[in-house]
């Protein structure tokens, strides 16, 4: 939960993962990840971690 007390969830369709590009685009959308946002494993996991 953040300090703010509001959760966010979202929902992506696992089948559609089938290469990176398929989970980087979901995941992008559903959670409205930044613009400056890499398209890459790291850049991915920096952004789950920081979800301001």
């Amino acid at each position: 939960m953040s300090a703010s007390g509001l959760r966010y969830s979202a929902r992506t369709r696992g089948r559609e993962m089938c290469d990176s590009d398929g989970v980087f685009t979901p995941f992008h959308e559903a959670l409205r990840l930044p613009d400056c946002f890499g398209w890459n494993w790291n850049a991915l996991r920096d952004c789950l971690q920081d979800l301001h």
